[in-house]
């Protein structure tokens, strides 16, 4: 993917994170919002995941919380409903890249279809087919998956886990390859757009942690983002709009508005794309579904344009200005 990189700069400062006793720098797209980093050495990632990522992790990341019937049952809902929306049926089979313990492709199999999932982790696939007896589950890392599939998938999907990839772009483009003649794919990834982020500097993000999320996609580089991967944007939508503190809550509060309002809130306030997850639904170029749907992709990459105009403007003002605005 073609990007005009620079630093990132917010405030008058470069933007760095400390790591293993250095201070890596944010990398960021001088086209859209896009931020990334570059990775850390091959053995001191994987030192990173096999001894600090999943101790830090233990609340949300177990076997069991990956099972929990609502959440999963959200996620599918959410995934399936642009699937049958566009495809006009249901996936006879589908593929997850990142499926951890399995509790998604679980669902989705409840649900008829062929389901398959695959993670870097092989000790979360081993419990997911010992403890949950799902045996749909295999350890392999993105690019080693799509490398073992032997007949087109209708759909592959993945939560929160590409921005870990360094070898996102080859990921994706190996994922256009293994679809079938109407197969989608579903990502959901950080938006590096968020409203938090916007109004108090890219660092407040909850989700801005390296080296575990080394891609911090926003919607305006998603069109370029299809261009070097085979797909275009069938749909695109922000959403979890939250905090981890009520900072953001108390600034959108009747009191807070009281008190007026910072320009760029209120830029946001009559815009979309500013929620804290980026979800996209894409397909490949030229295939029976992007060109049944043209029209719509047509009107997605015009917003997809305003929005990208929209953060680069937004990633000038963080910028040049003198600090965020007092909450």
């Amino acid at each position: 993917m073609n990007v005009e990189a620079e630093d990132l700069v917010e405030f008058g400062r470069r933007v760095t994170l400390p790591f293993n006793g250095r201070e890596v720098a944010a990398r960021a797209d001088r086209a859209s919002g896009y931020v990334f980093f570059d990775p850390p050495p091959p053995e001191e990632l994987e030192a990173y995941y096999l001894h600090t990522y999943q101790k830090a992790s233990t609340v949300y990341y177990t076997v069991e919380t990956d099972y929990e019937a609502d959440k999963n049952r959200y996620h599918a809902d959410r995934i399936l409903e642009g699937v049958r929306h566009f495809a006009g049926r249901m996936p006879q089979n589908s593929v997850e890249l990142g499926c951890a313990y399995g509790g998604l492709v679980h669902d989705m199999a409840g649900r008829g279809i062929a389901a398959r999932g695959f993670d870097i982790n092989a000790g979360a696939v081993a419990e997911g087919r010992s403890v949950k007896g799902n045996m749909a589950l295999e350890a392999a890392d993105n690019v080693t998956a799509l490398g073992r599939l032997t007949a087109p998938v209708d759909l592959i999907y993945s939560l929160h886990v590409l921005e870990h990839d360094p070898k996102l772009v080859q990921v994706l483009r190996l994922a256009r390859q293994a679809l079938s003649a109407d197969g989608l794919l579903f990502v959901a990834v950080p938006n590096a757009m968020y409203a938090g982020s916007v109004l108090r500097g890219f660092k407040a993000n909850p989700w801005v942690n390296y080296p575990q999320h080394l891609h911090m996609l926003s919607p305006g580089v998603i069109p370029a983002l299809c261009e070097a991967t085979g797909f275009v944007p069938l749909a695109w939508s922000t959403g979890l709009v939250f905090e981890t503190d009520d900072s953001l809550a108390r600034m959108l509060s009747p009191e807070g508005l009281a008190h007026g309002a910072p320009e760029r809130l209120a830029l946001m306030m009559s815009q979309s794309g500013f929620g804290m997850e980026l979800n996209m639904l894409l397909a490949p170029q030229r295939s029976r579904i992007a060109t049944r749907h043209a029209a719509e992709v047509g009107v997605q990459l015009a917003a997809l344009e305003a929005q990208r105009r929209r953060e680069v403007a937004i990633r000038g003002w963080l910028c040049d200005s003198a600090g965020p605005p007092a909450v």
